[in-house]
């Protein structure tokens, strides 16, 4: 309990050590290291004996490895729920196939033919299975390692990290004019009726217009808000709007709709006198004699 005319200091969190964060990267790296390494001797092994059916798996287990990463990442930047699960079975599977992997030992057959044999299925599938996992420990491996660079050497990898990602935001930037998107529900309000379904869809703010446009899968009429009038509603309840089209009710702050009106007011403005400007003809030229 405090006492009165007491305040309570914060302490701040004492900064970690680099050397224990070299401690445990190094570590981390050395464990991963050596796991890759048995995973890839155990594949050179296997090689001289399966022929091409060990490029075949080899090759599977690198797509299934990379494909992996991939969709979780698409299903990151969508929101979905099913990353989650698919990031559990991954890691799982991850973890199941180190464990199997690592207490697999190859011993070569007594006497080989001229012609070899094609593998049984089973081993096909655990050259592919080896190989997936042994590309993400590798992986892994890379990561932890720059990691430790840029402990200690704090600066020009952070900066080239930054650069690379600065160029990446700037080549995937849309070119063009202005089209900010937010996410909002909406339904019809009118006087004496009952409210219609909630609708979901999207704000598109673009100079001089604030479009709502029904997501995909939405059967509605698009509906322009940047002339819409609010109108005062209690704290806590859905703003409600009277447009052209009639009464409606947004899924969203009446202050963020506000200021939105006013942005894409601001932007029409500003785009006009850009225009303005660029149409303008030149001032002639005077030409003072003597």
């Amino acid at each position: 309990m405090m006492l009165p005319g007491r305040k309570r200091r914060l302490r701040r969190a004492a900064p970690r050590s680099r050397a224990g964060k070299l401690a445990v990267l190094a570590l981390a790296a050395g464990v991963m290291g050596y796991i890759s390494a048995r995973f890839i001797v155990l594949l050179a092994d296997v090689r001289p004996y399966t022929g091409w059916y060990w490029l075949l798996a080899v090759a599977s287990g690198i797509v299934v490895a990379v494909v992996a990463p991939w969709a979780l990442a698409r299903g990151l930047r969508r929101s979905a729920r099913w990353p989650g699960w698919l990031l559990l079975g991954y890691t799982v599977a991850l973890a199941g196939g180190m464990r199997y992997y690592l207490s697999l030992r190859f011993t070569p057959p007594g006497s080989v033919s001229a012609v070899l044999p094609p593998p049984p299925p089973r081993l096909v599938l655990e050259i592919a299975g080896l190989s997936a996992v042994t590309l993400t420990f590798a992986a892994v491996t890379l990561l932890i390692l720059a990691a430790m660079a840029e402990v200690i050497v704090p600066g020009p990898l952070g900066r080239w990290l930054r650069a690379q990602r600065t160029r990446r935001a700037s080549a995937s930037r849309r070119s063009g004019p202005v089209d900010e998107r937010f996410p909002a529900r909406l339904r019809l309000a009118a006087l004496g009726a009952p409210a219609g379904p909630w609708l979901r869809g999207e704000i598109h703010v673009r100079p001089g217009s604030l479009l709502w446009e029904p997501a995909k899968g939405v059967y509605a009429v698009p509906a322009e808000l940047v002339a819409a009038t609010i109108v005062p509603q209690r704290a806590g309840r859905a703003v409600v709007v009277d447009t052209p089209a009639g009464r409606m009710q947004l899924g969203c702050d009446a202050g963020l709709l506000a200021l939105l009106q006013r942005i894409a007011t601001e932007l029409a403005d500003s785009s006009h006198a850009r225009t303005t400007t660029a149409e303008a003809p030149g001032q002639p030229t005077r030409f003072l004699d003597g």
